[in-house]
C-alpha cells in the first residue's frame, strides 16, 4: 500500500517518516476519494469541494485529513493550498487577525488559504511565489526560532 504514496525517481514521498504510525488507522480509500473529488472539481468550485471533503473526512474521524491531505493539495495546487502543519498554525496564531468563529475545519482551512493567496498577490518581490514556497519559508523560520 505505501508504494502508492511514493513518487519520482529518487523516492520522494508525501509526509516525512513517522506518519505511518499516526496514519495507520486512516482510511486511505476515503482520503483518495476526497483527493479525486478535488482534482476533478472545476476551478470555480474547487474551494467549495475542498471544504466539503475536509469536513467529510473530519466527520469520519480520518486522522490524515489534516497534514497529509493538505500536503497533497499543496503539491497538486501550490498556488491555492498550503500544508496544514504546526509551523503554519503557530504562525497564524501569532498574527493579529480575527478569524470568524464557528467555522468548520474545511471552512477554516480555505479561509486561511484565501488570506495567504491575497497576501502573496499583494506582496511585491516577496521570496515566495506560491503557497507551497510560503509554507517552506514559514517552516524554515520556525526551525530557526526553535
Amino acid at each position: 500500500m505505501s508504494a502508492l504514496w511514493f513518487f519520482g525517481e529518487n523516492g520522494s514521498r508525501f509526509q516525512g517518516k513517522g506518519w505511518e504510525r499516526k496514519g495507520r488507522n486512516s482510511d486511505f480509500r476515503e482520503l483518495s476519494k476526497s483527493l479525486v473529488r478535488v482534482i476533478d472539481a472545476p476551478f470555480a468550485a474547487r474551494d467549495r469541494i475542498v471544504i466539503q471533503e475536509i469536513n467529510r473526512l473530519t466527520v469520519m474521524r480520518n486522522p490524515t485529513r489534516g497534514a497529509l491531505f493538505s500536503e497533497m493539495l499543496c503539491q497538486l495546487f501550490p498556488n491555492y493550498y498550503y500544508v496544514l502543519n504546526r509551523p503554519v498554525l503557530d504562525w497564524f496564531a501569532s498574527l493579529d487577525i480575527a478569524f470568524p468563529r464557528g467555522l468548520s475545519k474545511g471552512e477554516r482551512y480555505v479561509n486561511r488559504a484565501r488570506l495567504l493567496r491575497a497576501a502573496l498577490k499583494r506582496a511585491d518581490d516577496y521570496p515566495a511565489e506560491n503557497l507551497a514556497e510560503l509554507d517552506c519559508l514559514i517552516w524554515f523560520a520556525s526551525t530557526l526560532s526553535a
